[in-house]
Formats: C-alpha cells, structure tokens, sequence
C-alpha cells in the first residue's frame, strides 16, 4: 500500500491559535486522529494528535505511577500551538545555522545557504560528488521542507 492511496488532498486543519476544545471537537467531526497545523498563508508549522490535546486532560493512573504532588502537576494547555509537535516550527535563521553547520563538518565550506520558510537554496562548487554531498547535507537537517541547488 501507497501512502498517496489512504491519504487526503484537502486536509483538515487547524492554525496555531486554535484552542484545543475546538481541536478535539474538529477531529471528532472529521473522523481524524491528527491535523496539520498551518499559518495564515496555509504553511505548515506542525501536527497536532489527539494524544497531544488530551495529554494534560486525563488524570494520571495512579497505579503506574506516584500520585503527584499539588504543586507537581503540569499547567493545563488552551492552544494547539502550545501542544502541536515538529520541528517545522524551527526559524529560518535556526535552520541556516544548522544547515551551515552540517555542510562545515562534511568539509563543504564553500556554499552558500539561503533560507525561506524551510526551502533552501545552495549555491557552491558544480562538482556533481559536491552537490549530491551538499543536498544530502541539507534534507537531514530536521526542518528542511525543499533543497534546491543553485549554479554558482
């Protein structure tokens, strides 16, 4: 089985300031156990589960662990933002020093990295073992949406 045939072209989402009754209500709705989370302009900045949004809602088994203590217990969370996971929320900036910082350790120092929105731009030497190197380098960077190779 594909992942193209189980899934969905028009995802249900939710933006960041989404509170989480409205989440857990959506994906009741939609028969859905996740969502994309998007900004204004439909980027995605995270996912969101329902095991996210109910974590700080169901009271701990007491059996599984020790009870806790009053002062112990965890703030209760009102925003998706303030539960969704990913790394795609990582700043530009934060994603330019790591992907400066793989390309630095693999000896590629000669590149130049632009980043918009976790796409990124190489520029750098035209040799092929380089630019596979390069590109190679830049999608693990956790964040990273595209690579595209520039001619330098």
């Amino acid at each position: 089985m594909l992942v193209r045939e189980v899934m969905t072209t028009s995802p249900v989402t939710v933006r960041p300031g989404t509170t989480v009754q409205a989440a857990l209500r959506l994906a009741a709705q939609a028969h859905v156990t996740s969502l994309p989370v998007v900004d204004a302009a439909g980027q995605l900045r995270g996912i969101v589960s329902k095991a996210d949004l109910i974590k700080d809602r169901v009271p701990v088994d007491p059996r599984l662990h020790e009870p806790a203590h009053p002062g112990d217990l965890p703030d209760r969370h009102d925003l998706v933002e303030q539960v969704m996971t990913r790394v795609l929320a990582e700043s530009d900036a934060d994603l330019h020093r790591d992907i400066n910082c793989a390309l630095t350790c693999i000896g590629l120092r000669d590149w130049l990295v632009e980043v918009h929105d976790g796409a990124v731009d190489l520029t750098g030497p035209s040799d092929p073992d380089a630019v596979d190197l390069a590109r190679l380098a830049a999608v693990t960077v956790p964040g990273v949406t595209s690579v595209r190779i520039l001619a330098s």
